[in-house]
């Protein structure tokens, strides 16, 4: 029963008109990794970010859509080069600088 709700909650989340654009974009590249900017487009990172259901879901229950997984992973690898360019840039990030 939590999975049937997980997944309308999946495709809910699915029908933002920048998050599908960021799962497309995950999808059609995959397994090649694209840059975030690429990855996210115009809006697509405020849009991930501000999203309270998607974020809910996070916490509370595996994905359970390859798609959706697909696009997370190349999200949190974007995230992750981009804090790593503001280390090297000298800049740091909240919890750690040089």
């Amino acid at each position: 029963m939590a999975s049937d709700l997980t997944r309308v909650c999946i495709d809910l989340v699915k029908l933002d008109h920048d998050i599908a654009g960021c799962v497309a974009r995950a999808v059609e590249a995959w397994p090649r990794p694209l840059p975030g900017q690429t990855l996210f487009g115009a809006n697509g990172l405020a849009a991930v970010a501000a999203d309270p259901l998607l974020s809910v879901l996070l916490d509370a229950a595996p994905m359970g859509d390859v798609e959706m997984e697909r696009f997370l992973t190349m999200a949190r690898r974007a995230l992750l080069e981009a804090a790593g360019e503001m280390i090297e840039s000298g800049d740091g990030i909240g919890f750690y600088s040089r």
